[in-house]
């Protein structure tokens, strides 16, 4: 599953502008790359210089946009700021790899171990309440399945839906500790020192850095979850990066390719077709 990354979108005065919509003759390999496989979407351009880097950075506002992680200030601004922004767009990856399912496509395992959905977003329920609210003293929102004897016996019952449990409860308990969390990530600051559950003393850097490589990676399983279901992939609702699942042709050719099936002429003749199809 092939994904690209947009080029930057430009703040000019204010307000992202579109500068070209076409690629230029220095534009790079990855770029024009992205931009063959169906164009950027509106408002996503190669990078521009604006004010030579010497406007004055201003107070940096959350955001959950992908594409805000390609401009200023988020790209030379606050640390707080980035990684927080990171941790709420793989969290919102996450759910939507639960948009349009079934009860029982959500709670599916479709690994050796038992991987669902449902399973994961249960599991992140837990740790962004230990990592970002117990560990500093927070409140956050009790969770129904904490004291359960086999989680206390130190077993991965976190990991899939019980039966008298529904979906819909699990995604509301999700975002209530998110919710939660995201009030001690904002009003603690980054040194803030905490208690890990292993007992060791960490910063909040630290949780932020921690939590944020396990929502990726945990989103990154359910990528792969959601596409053994039906067929859907794609980093992020804003900017997918791979062909839609109905884009049966260039998915047939594309893993025709992968496979060895087809040489370099008939690939290139093949995108090329594509692009004036397109125009």
């Amino acid at each position: 599953m092939l994904h690209h990354e947009p080029a930057v979108l430009v703040d000019v005065l204010g307000s992202w502008r579109v500068i070209r919509a076409y690629p230029a003759a220095d534009e790079t390999t990855h770029t024009a790359t992205a931009r063959a496989r169906g164009g950027f979407p509106p408002g996503v351009v190669r990078r521009a210089a604006v004010d030579g880097g010497a406007r004055k950075r201003q107070p940096v506002e959350m955001t959950t946009s992908f594409f805000s992680l390609y401009g200023p200030p988020l790209t030379t601004g606050d640390e707080k700021a980035l990684l927080h922004t990171h941790l709420r767009l793989n969290r919102e990856a996450l759910l939507w790899k639960l948009e349009g399912l079934s009860e029982a496509d959500r709670r599916r395992p479709l690994t050796p171990t038992g991987t669902t959905l449902v399973g994961l977003v249960k599991h992140l329920t837990g740790v962004e309440g230990a990592y970002f609210c117990d560990a500093f003293g927070r409140p956050r929102p009790p969770l129904a399945w904490e004291s359960d004897e086999d989680a206390l016996m130190g077993e991965f019952s976190d990991m899939y839906a019980k039966p008298d449990e529904t979906t819909d409860e699990i995604v509301a308990a999700y975002r209530a500790a998110t919710a939660a969390a995201d009030v001690a990530i904002d009003e603690l600051e980054l040194d803030a020192p905490g208690r890990h559950h292993l007992g060791i003393t960490v910063s909040l850097r630290w949780m932020l850095f921690t939590v944020l490589l396990d929502t990726a990676r945990h989103a990154g399983h359910a990528d792969i979850v959601r596409e053994l279901i039906d067929g859907s992939a794609g980093s992020y609702r804003e900017w997918p990066g791979v062909a839609p699942a109905d884009d049966e042709q260039y998915r047939e050719t594309y893993l025709a390719r992968v496979r060895g099936e087809i040489d370099d002429r008939s690939w290139y003749e093949f995108l090329r077709a594509r692009r004036r199809d397109a125009t």
